[in-house]
């Protein structure tokens, strides 16, 4: 990969980041909110077991299988064929989802209570269960909106624009704030409010992107084909990328069911613990992933697989120097950051303990995480949608194995350690499985980086534990903390003569 390629993603990542921050901005001060107004409570389960549905739906149907599949194929036919023809693709793609996504949102509207009895059995019996049906019923149509933004977002990354799609997440964010103040005190379960405000937001998620895609001129025809040559290959490709995204919401649903039996506030725990996590994932890791893919499509449909293996090193060395420091510090600085983001109201020291547990085991899978988002895409871009669906399957099975093991001694600490471990081992298998397709890929000096970064983050993690020995109050602590963090992690990049640091530095100045 040529420097001026490199600059070109290094610019879009930097918007995607931004687009990204501001959305988990957002994000936390809806999390906070809700904290604040529900706790971890009964209620507060119920809401996320309800909303988990329509998510992973939008995974499986949206953003997941389906722009892992599109995208390539998109890519390819904006390469090689005429503009009318991708177009003409785009809209019978989007006229299928609608369909399928409309027919499955009346059946889970209809099958709700039984749907709640098989991904939440330890409800069954509790007065939570009614309420966990209604929500989800309310929830089920964000199913259509959601998934339609997630492809119209595949789309215009294709396209390479980022921009809009990047900071779409922010207006579904927004929306949830608002029902909280305005709709939630108009009913008489307050959380049937914020409920009414997700499918608002999911709809105007939607809406948002519709500009720039106007701006492309996209040339939409209300037709259906399912023997379109494109259209074949596309639901070919998805077969297994769903069961591959349907393995990825398996081990979600795993940890779920088995918090269901711990202590009441176990799920909203995994909830606030994942939302601190996916910061920083959502900013590099999956901002990385998200510019990484259309670049890694043009260069297999290029046959340019040196410029791919190049790429991937590039992606693999930002997310090891982002997301690394980002979980050594989640681990030493989580709990004032949980006491700081949620401690009010009905969010008390007890699910700050709970949620800290939680985080803590959880910010050790980050890097692999934030690996798989890039190295993912590497096998999709050469429309090899099976290998990760392999390597997935077997991570699920061993996430199950340490989730039994580990649940008793460590709680719902016990469930999230098991989902790091299973990211590692997911990661490792594919990078095994992508060198033996393609050959060598640098790892030996993206390990010598990794270490490189592991000391440094390290040194980092040193000085705030040290913050943390003194008593100047959990605001100071967090801030303290963070910003002398990130200046001992500079230094010690400096030192360490790690040259990426000027491309993460760009990053934030263009971001």
């Amino acid at each position: 990969m040529v420097k001026d390629s490199q600059k070109g993603i290094t610019k879009s990542i930097g918007i995607v980041s931004l687009g990204t921050f501001t959305s988990r901005i957002l994000g936390y001060v809806r999390d906070v909110l809700i904290a604040n107004r529900f706790g971890a409570s009964t209620i507060s389960d119920a809401f996320f077991i309800a909303w988990r549905i329509p998510n992973s739906l939008r995974e499986l149907l949206g953003e997941g299988a389906l722009s892992a599949a599109f995208i390539p194929i998109f890519t390819e036919y904006f390469k090689t064929k005429d503009k009318k023809q991708a177009w003409r693709l785009a809209s019978l793609i989007l006229n299928g989802l609608l369909i399928i996504s409309m027919l499955i949102t009346l059946l889970g509207i209809i099958f709700a209570p039984l749907i709640i009895t098989i991904i939440a059995p330890g409800f069954l019996g509790k007065d939570t269960f009614s309420l966990t049906v209604t929500l989800n019923r309310i929830m089920f149509p964000f199913t259509i909106f959601i998934c339609l933004a997630a492809l119209v977002m595949g789309i215009l990354n294709s396209c390479q624009r980022f921009a809009l799609p990047a900071f779409a997440p922010a207006v579904l964010n927004l929306c949830l704030i608002l029902s909280i103040f305005f709709l939630c005190p108009k009913f008489h379960q307050p959380i049937l409010g914020l409920s009414i405000g997700l499918l608002i937001g999911g709809l105007f998620q939607l809406i948002v992107q519709i500009p720039p895609l106007i701006k492309e001129k996209m040339e939409y025809r209300l037709i259906v084909d399912l023997f379109d040559p494109g259209v074949k290959r596309i639901i070919l490709l998805m077969i297994p990328r769903t069961i591959g995204a349907a393995v990825t919401q398996f081990n979600i649903f795993i940890s779920n069911l088995l918090a269901s039996f711990l202590a009441s506030g176990s799920i909203s725990s995994l909830f606030y613990a994942n939302r601190l996590v996916h910061f920083p994932l959502a900013m590099f890791g999956i901002a990385t992933g998200t510019v990484l893919f259309p670049t890694m499509s043009r260069q297999v449909v290029d046959g340019n697989l040196d410029g791919l293996k190049k790429t991937l090193a590039f992606g693999l060395k930002m997310v090891i120097l982002t997301c690394l420091p980002a979980a050594i510090g989640l681990m030493v600085l989580g709990k004032p950051i949980i006491r700081l983001l949620f401690e009010h109201g009905h969010f008390d020291i007890f699910a700050t303990n709970m949620t800290y547990l939680t985080l803590f085991f959880y910010a050790v899978g980050l890097l692999g995480f934030a690996s798989l988002y890039v190295i993912v895409p590497a096998f999709y871009s050469q429309q090899d949608t099976l290998t990760p669906v392999k390597t997935g399957m077997i991570s699920a099975t061993a996430n199950i194995i340490f989730s039994l093991l580990l649940m008793r001694p460590l709680e719902q600490g016990g469930l999230t350690l098991s989902l790091s471990l299973a990211g590692y081992l997911n990661a490792s298998l594919l990078l095994i499985k992508l060198r033996q397709k393609i050959g060598p890929l640098g790892l030996k000096q993206i390990f010598q980086f990794f270490l490189k970064v592991f000391f440094a983050s390290i040194l980092m993690g040193i000085f705030c534990l040290l913050i943390m020995l003194i008593e100047i109050g959990v605001f100071y602590q967090v801030v303290t903390g963070i910003i002398g963090g990130l200046t001992v992690l500079f230094l010690c990049c400096k030192w360490l003569k790690i040259e990426e640091l000027g491309s993460l530095l760009k990053l934030f100045k263009r971001g």
